[in-house]
């Protein structure tokens, strides 16, 4: 009596514990119950299995060299590049031939194009590690030499460090010879919600079921997307559109742009690279309006803020700052952004000499 008037809640649970132990069935069931949980709970924070991480790395290799394929958007740059390893712990590598929309007006390689490359690698040496690759949180790259039209581009990715919803990886980019033209950081996001890593989870443990539910999605993306137009544009200037507007315009905007499906990534939003052109594009423009012909950018680092949304106007807002760092160079900030938000921030060292 004193316990069901000073513990009821224990009371209760006494009588409920006594009832499902009278039920087998019932017993059965919460056992069941339970042990289902223990699993799933298991599984949503468990790490990859090592065995069969070579397997996975392989068929995310397959995976991409089949999206670059049949993908309408920014993606579509690279549909020739050639992955010849992706390693489960977290390497990358590959090479293509700098041409068509990669290369700008003058026949150089475009920062759109480039950031494409850090952008896609660092994406490739994450998923060979078994992780998803997400939005991208920030990219920096240190620009040693300029690439011309036919010159061959040897990529090399790896990971630099993996956290629970953060991934940091490092890509290097060289000519056919050996001779580095870019090192570049790029840092992805890769959380997941706990049915998706559960999913995951349990994919890992079997590569057959994963492997036909991969080839499944392809095959309904290419379904999807085969009636979307393609990129026709000759010159990475003439993909990414960039409008200049008027001196002093009401906006207080240097100029803007649409992105529009072929600037797109996999979410339908600006793609990351796409974002990175648009703001060297109008960092150039400042120069060419002050008289600076052929700029050549050495230091470049982008932060993704808000994602860019899509078939909408977004302007650009462009400042020069003082370069006390280095004598003989310009530092420029550039904003992606519209009335309400920032969307893209980015700073580039131009050298004037």
């Amino acid at each position: 009596i004193f316990r069901a008037v000073a513990f009821p809640a224990h009371s209760r649970l006494l009588e409920m514990m006594e009832y499902v132990a009278a039920n087998p069935k019932l017993c059965a069931a919460a056992v069941l119950a339970a042990g289902s949980a223990a699993a799933l709970r298991w599984l949503a924070v468990a790490p990859l299995p090592k065995s069969g991480a070579e397997e996975r790395a392989e068929m995310a290799r397959e995976w991409w060299v089949k999206y670059l394929k049949i993908t309408p958007h920014f993606d579509q740059l690279i549909k020739d590049l050639r992955i010849q390893h992706m390693g489960s712990d977290g390497t990358a590598r590959g090479s293509i031939t700098a041409a068509g929309p990669l290369l700008s007006a003058t026949g150089t390689l475009h920062e759109g194009g480039l950031f494409e490359l850090i952008d896609t690698f660092g994406s490739l040496a994450v998923m060979a590690a078994g992780h998803p690759a997400g939005v991208s949180l920030e990219m920096g790259a240190s620009i040693l030499s300029q690439v011309h039209a036919g010159e061959e581009l040897n990529i090399e990715s790896r990971i630099l460090r993996i956290g629970s919803t953060v991934g940091f990886t490092a890509v290097e980019v060289s000519r056919a010879g050996g001779k580095r033209v870019a090192s570049a950081t790029h840092t992805k996001h890769i959380g997941q919600p706990p049915l998706e890593r559960i999913r995951q989870n349990l994919l890992a443990r079997c590569v057959p079921v994963a492997r036909w539910l991969s080839q499944r999605a392809l095959r309904r993306m290419e379904a999807g997307m085969a009636q979307l137009p393609r990129l026709s544009s000759g010159t990475m200037e003439e993909a990414l559109a960039l409008q200049l507007l008027p001196s002093g315009h009401e906006s207080g905007a240097h100029s803007y742009a649409v992105e529009h499906l072929h600037l797109l990534n996999g979410y339908w939003a600006g793609h990351g690279a796409s974002s990175a052109g648009l703001l060297a594009a109008a960092a150039r423009e400042l120069l060419r309006s002050n008289g600076v012909e052929n700029a050549c950018f050495q230091d470049i680092s982008i932060l993704y803020m808000n994602p860019v949304p899509a078939w909408k106007p977004v302007g650009l807002f462009v400042a020069p700052l003082a370069s006390e760092e280095k004598p003989g160079a310009l530092s420029i900030a550039v904003e992606m952004r519209n009335e309400s938000k920032v969307f893209v921030r980015g700073r580039f060292t131009a050298l004037l000499g």
